[in-house]
Order: C-alpha cells, then sequence, then structure tokens
C-alpha cells in the first residue's frame, strides 16, 4: 500500500462568531469547560482525528469560521 493524498473535509458556517482569544483556546478541553460548561465538541472531534492520524484545523475569515478535518488515506 502506497500513501495517496489525504481527504480532507471543510465545514464552515458564515453564521458563528467566535472572538479572536476563543479560537486559539478552541481545541483546550480544560478551557473550553469551564467556559462553557459543556461546548467540547471541537476537543473531541480533534481527539478522535489525532487517533486516526488525523488532525482538526480552525481557521476565521472575515465572515466565516472553517474547520478542516484531514485524514490519511492508502492506495490499493
Amino acid at each position: 500500500m502506497t500513501h495517496a493524498e489525504p481527504l480532507r473535509i471543510t465545514v464552515a458556517s458564515r453564521t458563528a462568531e467566535v472572538k479572536p482569544d476563543e479560537l486559539l483556546r478552541i481545541f483546550d478541553p480544560i478551557q473550553v469547560v469551564q467556559e462553557n460548561l459543556i461546548d467540547v465538541g471541537p476537543c473531541v472531534s480533534q481527539r478522535i482525528l489525532e487517533a486516526q492520524g488525523g488532525h482538526l484545523d480552525v481557521k476565521q475569515g472575515r465572515a466565516e469560521v472553517a474547520f478542516t478535518a484531514t485524514l490519511p488515506t492508502t492506495q490499493l
């Protein structure tokens, strides 16, 4: 088996608002639990992807917040 290009999936929202300081800590489960008590989705998603050899990135543009999940693939 050889490695192929990674699979990338992007989910974006033009209505979500994330403050710049929150964006820096969005994957920190301790910080998220202390501030929101419940919203640990990005943290859990990142851990699941990392367990599969991938990663989760977040980017904020002028009018949107986008999460991109990247997973390795193999070519048969």
